[in-house]
């Protein structure tokens, strides 16, 4: 298979209309067809966005997600016209390929777009593809966005820049949404259950520490090794201590069957909480079985129809893909926001080409037409600011929390 394998968006441009409205600007209307050809923009000049993305594999749900967000956020950018960097249109053309969860295919797909001279990539989102093919694209220069939990461990050579677009791995950003959950619940003790790889170590231990400046007694903390499905011997640990509260995650296809099999053994009194990565769809049919179940929203809630900030994102999203977004795609916005907001930085440093001064400006960007997040990025780590929520099911009934900031 090609390491260059695009993905067509086969839609009808009526049925994907991006109309104004739904955009929140008047100068803005194009289609998720044409964002993932590069078709809208007019005549300007187009400017590749390579993009490295789990559309199958292990991650293709959360992969879907995130080509949806780029998709949106390229039709945003270019609009009918284009945009305009020193009295000259541009458009992006999007280059989107399958690494199919895997670091081989996204190794190879980086070692592609240096080949191609390519000098602004999106992905890898996950941190087992991100890192290798981050680490292999050696004296590659260009502007790298990821959403990767891990992507800190990285180390860019001169010439590059990674602007990090998701800051649930950062020790402010687990403590905020711990606080909030703490506060809800009032939890005395915890046992926390996670994956054996390097995301689950980073949030075991920022879990665990958020936690105890609570005041909330840590009982239990484990990994298991990637690919467990039969989380049994676990449950007994756990069951054996009585905690309050059970974090684990940080998918929605582990945080089920590990729910599942818990209420199966008896395990029913905690409430449960999925890490970053989980949303309401990890209750599956247990809905109405657990006293209670939390989980850290990593952007913003993309499914709260009372939430005037997400409203016209929400009506773009439905006018591209038939239907609203669902709790689990508040993932997209990792995307759509800092594609943006890559887009104002090459206004603001008034070339496309000057990856230092694009990269200055992406730092100083505070505000981008169709903006959703409010968000900045860190000047030392460059990592994405911004508030969260937590989502709390309860009787049926999903709400959302501010997290304190």
């Amino acid at each position: 298979m090609s390491v260059r394998k695009r993905v067509a968006v086969a839609v009808t441009a009526g049925a994907v209309a991006l109309t104004a409205a739904a955009c929140g600007s008047s100068s803005s209307s194009s289609t998720a067809a044409a964002a993932g050809s590069g078709g809208s923009g007019g005549n300007a000049t187009p400017i590749t966005l390579a993009a490295s993305v789990e559309l199958t594999g292990p991650a293709s749900a959360i992969g879907k997600t995130w080509q949806h967000g780029i998709e949106l956020a390229v039709a945003a950018a270019n609009g009918k016209d284009g945009f305009t960097v020193a009295g000259k249109k541009y458009r992006w053309k999007l280059d989107l390929q399958d690494n199919q969860s895997t670091a081989d295919q996204a190794i190879a797909q980086y070692r592609a777009f240096a080949g191609a001279g390519d000098t602004f990539i999106l992905g890898p989102g996950l941190t087992s593809a991100f890192l290798p093919a981050f680490n292999s694209f050696g004296a590659g220069k260009g502007i790298v966005l990821t959403p990767s939990a891990a992507a800190a461990q990285a180390k860019p050579q001169p010439g590059q820049s990674l602007f990090i677009t998701n800051n649930t791995g950062q020790s402010a950003t687990v403590n905020s949404v711990v606080k909030a959950t703490v506060a809800k619940y009032t939890p005395k003790t915890v046992a926390i259950l996670l994956p054996q790889d390097s995301a689950g170590q980073l949030y075991g231990n920022l879990y665990a520490a958020a936690f105890a400046a609570e005041g909330v007694n840590v009982v239990y903390k484990k990994q298991f090794p990637s690919g467990t499905s039969d989380f049994n011997s676990y449950i007994a640990g756990i069951k054996a201590l009585s905690p309050d509260m059970v974090v684990t995650g940080y998918l929605d296809s582990i945080v089920q069957p590990f729910i599942t099999q818990a209420l199966g053994a008896g395990l029913t009194d905690p409430v449960f909480v999925g890490t970053f990565g989980s949303d309401s769809a990890a209750l599956g049919s247990n809905a109405n079985s657990v006293k209670g179940y939390s989980w850290p929203v990593p952007t913003r809630a993309v499914d709260n129809p009372a939430d005037p900030s997400v409203a016209s994102y929400r009506t773009a999203w439905k006018a591209a893909y038939g239907s609203f977004p669902t709790a689990a795609d508040a993932q997209s916005l990792a995307f759509y926001d800092p594609v943006l907001v890559l887009t104002q930085a090459l206004v603001k440093a008034g070339s496309v080409t000057d990856t230092a001064a694009i990269s200055k400006a992406f730092l100083e960007v505070t505000s981008w037409p169709q903006q959703v997040m409010k968000e900045t990025f860190d000047p030392t780590s460059h990592t994405a600011l911004y508030p969260h929520q937590i989502g709390v099911y309860d009787k049926g009934t999903v709400t959302y929390l501010d997290a304190p900031s």
